[in-house]
């Protein structure tokens, strides 16, 4: 990262990172290695197995696939184990960045904390009274059809097979609380989910 890229990193309090498209840490804010407990030169040139636990690394290591596959954004719950947390809940916001020729060079990601369930500042997001709490994979599966592709095209993008894709669709349409592709879209957007 160049010197200006980080110094208006260091201006942002949230937890910030910056990966290339191998995976590798290329950046970082201060609010980032305090949140992770753990100093710049232990974060940068590593991958997420190089930093936290091998079963959350996998599935950032997944996230991370699904999201160069959609070339797009990606928002989803995950939890995070850190020295002054075991288990914090937090919302990853994930963007993909381009080189000069449109190429994927990698993605910045935005760490939003959040309080825990049941504090009542926390703002989960929430479709009448259930937490809305889609899998990695399912948010995958609902940029792909906000960006108007069928489910066979879903399954073919997201490598599953149409009946798993299918299932997607139905727990989707369950976990937001509608019974089509139209409303899904439409609560989506309002929720911020695509």
């Amino acid at each position: 990262m160049n010197d200006l890229a980080k110094k208006l990193l260091e201006l942002i309090e949230t937890p910030i990172f910056v990966k290339n498209k191998a995976g590798t840490c290329i950046g970082c804010n201060t609010a980032f290695e305090k949140f992770l407990g753990i100093s710049e030169s232990k974060i940068l040139g590593h991958t997420a197995f190089g930093i936290a636990a091998t079963s959350f690394a996998n599935m950032y290591a997944a996230a991370d696939a699904a999201l160069f596959a959609t070339h797009s954004s990606q928002i989803y719950r995950s939890v995070v184990s850190t020295p002054l947390s075991p288990e914090q809940a937090i919302v990853f916001h994930k963007r993909i960045f381009l080189g000069e020729l449109d190429e994927v060079r990698g993605f910045i990601v935005i760490v939003n904390i959040e309080p825990p369930y049941g504090d009542p500042t926390s703002e989960n997001l929430k479709t009448g009274n259930s937490i809305v709490n889609l899998t990695i994979r399912e948010i995958s599966a609902l940029e792909l059809m906000a960006k108007g592709l069928t489910t066979k095209e879903i399954a073919k993008i997201l490598l599953i097979s149409n009946f798993t894709a299918n299932d997607h669709m139905k727990s989707i349409f369950l976990k937001l609380g509608v019974n089509s592709r139209v409303t899904a879209l439409l609560t989506a957007q309002r929720l911020g989910l695509v």
